[in-house]
């Protein structure tokens, strides 16, 4: 089945082997090293750049919103978490290569803090282009006993699916989920959590996104879904 994607919500947590404690100059490290690395290729304002105090270590944040925009960085005290919210199909290779100079600018300001693992989660709506049936797709995930408990209830069955795939080693885990767009009549809403765990060190930012690659095509060969505009 061929679709074509239509927005996504990408997000990602770099998580960090042991916390940063010690917080205090961390902000300005950060923001420097993220001017520094951005901005041969980008335009980036000291308005972008925010920071947030706590009573709990939890609570501090280092935030840079990209282009001024929803979508965003944020350093906190055990993970780096990059957020790219609602983009378009063409803008993917963009959020890639923030995410990658993003990482090159973390290593820099803060070379002793080790990523330890990694959640990525992609929310998205994609739009049949082949005329394949949607409903008649769907109902492969069908169950009679839920149809039949809702039969005295006069009452309408959309199936969806959902399954969850382990690395034999417990390198790594992912779930995906397949329901009807309301983005679109003629689609579908894919949800997909990958987690990569105890990533070796040293690991690549290139490393880490081929083997997040990798799950992520499987994930689309098992719903027999290729999107043509990726």
């Amino acid at each position: 089945m061929k679709v074509k994607s239509l927005r996504n919500t990408i997000l990602v947590h770099f998580k960090f082997r042991r916390p940063i404690f010690e917080w205090q100059g961390v902000p300005g490290q950060f923001f420097d090293s993220l001017y520094r690395t951005l901005t041969p290729r980008f335009v980036v304002n000291a308005a972008d750049f925010s920071t947030h105090w706590g009573a709990s270590l939890n609570d501090m944040q280092a935030k840079y919103a990209i282009f001024g925009g929803a979508s965003h960085v944020t350093l906190a005290a055990d993970r780096l978490m990059v957020e790219f919210w609602n983009i378009a199909p063409g803008e993917n290779k963009l959020a890639l290569e923030i995410m990658q100079l993003v990482d090159k600018a973390m290593s820099s300001s803060l070379p002793e803090t080790e990523i330890n693992s990694i959640s990525l989660r992609s929310s998205e709506h994609v739009e049949v282009t082949d005329g394949t049936d949607i409903s008649s797709y769907l109902t492969k995930f069908d169950h009679p006993s839920v149809k039949a408990a809702f039969s005295s209830l006069d009452a309408i069955v959309e199936p969806s699916g959902r399954f969850i795939t382990k690395a034999t080693n417990q390198s790594w885990d992912c779930s995906c989920m397949i329901e009807r767009s309301l983005m679109t009549s003629n689609g579908f809403f894919i949800q997909m959590d990958i987690n990569l765990y105890n990533l070796p060190k040293p690991s690549t930012f290139e490393d880490r996104m081929r083997q997040a690659a990798r799950i992520s095509k499987a994930c689309s060969a098992s719903l027999d879904m290729e999107i043509t505009n990726a």
